[in-house]
């Protein structure tokens, strides 16, 4: 029997015609992929493009900008230039009688431009020619008044004031040499009605020859002296008790007076303060250079932790340049502890008086725009005697700081953030120092076991008590 399988093939291809598979164009997938793979492609291209176009614009604006500052500078480089030159020809116009330095001379004044400027020969009318101010023009004036101070005139005679408006207490004399142009600028003042005080202690010199001279052509210098060695403060002291005006000002035996006494007495008489406060210039045989410190301030009590009283207690005499009531000062003093009276040291004297000022006054004021004194810009000797020295005096005034009474906790905080940058000043020249190292942690361990101080003064205290560890001398 014969099978037929054909038949049954036809069969099956017949029942199978609706399943068709597809079939692939390989062609035509690979021509999307290559479309797809062209944009994204443009795509990046075009993100690239923004970026690189962005990053021109940015840069040719820093160009433009950095083009535009450029010159800015270079305005106001030839602004600076031209009013330089008008410096000069003023400074030559108003003195005739000053010679320009000569090179010599010039390379001189510059290698000795840090130089302490503390006698007439040191500082000669020529150190404050226009080439050598970095000021304001509107602080001509005050330049041609300081050189016509520092001119070898005679002194004039002046008849004693028998009610006298406002003190100047000169606390001590140890150089003669620049009394003359400090009388000078005393006496070239509009203001007559005043007296002027000098305090001598024999811990420096015991004859002023120089200084009884001038005191019998102006009879308005009165001289005390401390019969013995008494210091510093015992010469404030004694100087402060024998004023009789109503105001007082202090000045250094190294400073001038600016041309404004009667100005500032008078604003300070109008407003009625304990404390009038005004700015100052500062000089260097370099030049002068304007304190800017001060501004319009006006409290009922000066704080003694502030930042300017921060600077001034460290680096300068917060007594200076200011108009005080007497009779404020006087019940300052009266509150200094005996074991202060008993101690002969300098350093550090301003400060503890200024800060007795600051804790009995009621009222004070600042001037920005009111300029007082003239001072010599000094600098402090860095060797071990006076390190030591300036150590032991902030010793005593650390814990007269200690001592003050106070009301608040934050106060009290403010007081040790005082005593902490007065510690540290002369422990931050890293010099091994004679110090006594007991009595030190003793006076700050006060601070630290208060219960008012704050964790970060304590920390502080601590790290000072390292340095002092560290920076005693062994023998």
């Amino acid at each position: 029997m014969k099978l037929n399988f054909e038949g049954e093939n036809e069969q099956e291809t017949d029942s199978n015609d609706h399943i068709k598979i597809p079939q692939t164009d390989y062609n035509e997938l690979i021509k999307i992929e290559e479309i797809y793979n062209l944009k994204v492609s443009i795509k990046f291209i075009k993100i690239l493009s923004i970026i690189s176009i962005t990053f021109c614009i940015m840069f040719t604006i820093f160009q433009v900008f950095q083009d535009y500052q450029f010159t800015t500078f270079q305005k106001q480089l030839n602004k600076l230039k031209t009013e330089i030159e008008e410096l000069k020809s003023n400074n030559i116009n108003n003195n005739n009688d000053i010679k320009p330095l000569d090179k010599i001379n010039q390379k001189d004044k510059y290698n000795n431009k840090n130089k302490d400027c503390t006698n007439d020969n040191s500082l000669k009318i020529n150190d404050f020619s226009a080439e050598t101010i970095v000021l304001k023009e509107k602080f001509n004036k005050e330049i041609l008044f300081l050189q016509e101070c520092m001119k070898e005139t005679k002194i004039q005679r002046i008849n004693k004031v028998d009610m006298p408006k406002i003190t100047i207490l000169i606390p001590f004399y140890r150089k003669e040499s620049s009394i003359n142009r400090l009388m000078q600028s005393i006496q070239k003042q509009k203001m007559k009605e005043l007296e002027i005080i000098f305090v001598k202690d024999f811990k420096y010199l015991k004859e002023f020859p120089k200084l009884d001279e001038i005191s019998k052509i102006d009879e308005r210098i009165i001289i005390l002296q401390n019969d013995l060695s008494k210091g510093l403060l015992n010469s404030y002291i004694k100087g402060i008790l024998n004023i009789k005006s109503k105001y007082m000002i202090f000045l250094e035996e190294d400073g001038m007076l600016l041309p404004y006494l009667k100005e500032i007495y008078n604003i300070s008489e109008t407003n009625n303060k304990d404390i009038n406060d005004f700015s100052s210039l500062k000089g260097t045989i370099n030049g002068i250079t304007y304190d800017e410190k001060i501004n319009d301030v006006e409290k009922t009590q000066p704080e003694i932790s502030e930042s300017y009283y921060n600077y001034n207690f460290i680096n300068d005499n917060p007594l200076l340049n200011k108009i005080i009531k007497t009779e404020a000062l006087k019940n300052a003093i009266k509150n200094i502890n005996e074991l202060y009276l008993e101690q002969i040291f300098d350093l550090h004297v301003d400060s503890l008086l200024y800060i007795c000022l600051c804790s009995y006054v009621n009222t004070y004021k600042s001037y920005g725009d009111y300029y007082g004194e003239f001072h010599i810009k000094k600098d402090f000797t860095k060797d071990q005697d006076n390190i030591e020295k300036m150590f032991n005096s902030t010793l005593y005034l650390v814990q007269y700081i200690y001592e003050l009474q106070y009301e608040y906790e934050e106060i009290f905080n403010q007081k040790c953030i005082l005593a902490i940058n007065l510690l540290n000043w002369p422990l931050n020249y890293n010099i091994k120092l004679n110090i006594d190292y007991e009595k030190s942690v003793q006076i700050i361990n006060k601070f630290i076991n208060n219960k008012d101080i704050n964790d970060d003064n304590k920390r502080k205290f601590n790290l000072i008590i390292r340095k002092i560890k560290d920076r005693q001398y062994k023998k």
